[in-house]
């Protein structure tokens, strides 16, 4: 899928216009509508901030950057790897500080 497609779809999902989109990202519709179609190649700095105004996840914001041809903003950490230990620590402290009451921690996918 092109950059200018998800950006699109993704603008389309939240309700917003091109207008209200390029208003709050302060570019001219004309250069939002260009690159949705294709017709402008979009810089990094440029789909950062139009993700920072769609309020888009990390996931999302990488998704788009790299469907440009940047690097990804944002790194994708596994909860099992050695550097997450201290959130997972976080998190079971939280379960079990919440007791008797129940709780559950879900990831991005819903899982549980």
């Amino acid at each position: 899928m092109q950059t200018g497609q998800i950006l699109a779809e993704l603008r389309k999902t939240r309700r917003l216009s091109q207008l209200d989109l390029a208003l709050r990202a302060e570019v001219s519709s004309r250069h939002l509508s260009f690159i949705e179609t294709g017709r402008s190649q979009a810089s990094a700095s440029m789909l950062k901030r139009l993700a920072m105004e769609l309020e888009l996840s990390c996931r999302d914001t990488n998704r788009l950057l790299l469907s440009a041809g940047y690097a990804p903003a944002f790194s994708n950490t596994d909860l099992d790897s050695d550097a997450m230990a201290p959130v997972r620590q976080a998190l079971e402290i939280m379960l079990v500080n919440h007791n008797p009451f129940p709780a559950v921690v879900l990831d991005a996918h819903w899982n549980v």
